[in-house]
């Protein structure tokens, strides 16, 4: 013998109660009771409606804590005006203050002038390579956060960059919600 939770066709004025009924699985198919029987009011039981908090709200929560918490600082390294563009548009429309870079050189004298808070690097850059940069910076202040920015990263790479003290990957091209979700896990308890 199944329950199932039927609403009352007239609940009474102090509000709806439910009230466990026998079904059979033969009447019913064992989930709720046939359609003439459950009325204009009938709801299935199951997981209550405010339990369930699709991605693109969750997503819509982290942004809307993202513009009102203080600006946190960021520096754009990468050799491409296009991806940095794209990059910062990203991250200035989410509230962050963004310095840019367009190499290696550039990267670690704005670092040490700017001290920001997490830095999003390209690998691939034709002065000074990602890997190399990284160990600059990681030299400067060991506790630097440093997210790889790469279009096509290959396991060896991405080792040697972990061990290098990469806090994290984004791809190439860049899509909003993994930005932000790299630079939310790489800030950890800094991020609301």
């Amino acid at each position: 013998m199944i329950l199932a939770a039927r609403r009352l066709q007239n609940p009474p004025a102090r509000g709806p109660r439910y009230v466990a009924q026998a079904s059979s699985p033969a009447g019913s198919g064992g989930v709720s009771p046939p359609a003439w029987r459950r009325g204009p009011n009938y709801k299935t039981p199951s997981q209550p409606s405010w339990a369930i908090v699709p991605n693109h709200v969750a997503f819509q929560v982290q942004e809307f804590r993202l513009r009102h918490m203080p600006a946190k600082k960021l520096l754009i390294v990468d050799d491409s005006g296009f991806a940095r563009r794209s990059l910062r548009r990203i991250l200035e429309e989410s509230g962050f203050e963004v310095e840019e870079a367009g190499g290696g050189t550039e990267a670690v004298d704005k670092f040490s002038a700017h001290k920001p808070d997490a830095v999003l690097l390209d690998i691939v850059m034709r002065e000074i390579g990602g890997l190399e940069v990284l160990q600059q910076l990681r030299g400067i202040d060991p506790h630097a956060v440093v997210i790889m920015a790469t279009a096509d990263v290959q396991e060896a790479t991405r080792q040697e960059a972990l061990a290098g003290g990469a806090a994290g990957f984004i791809n190439k091209p860049f899509k909003t919600e993994e930005v932000l979700a790299a630079i939310a896990v790489a800030l950890g308890n800094d991020m609301p």
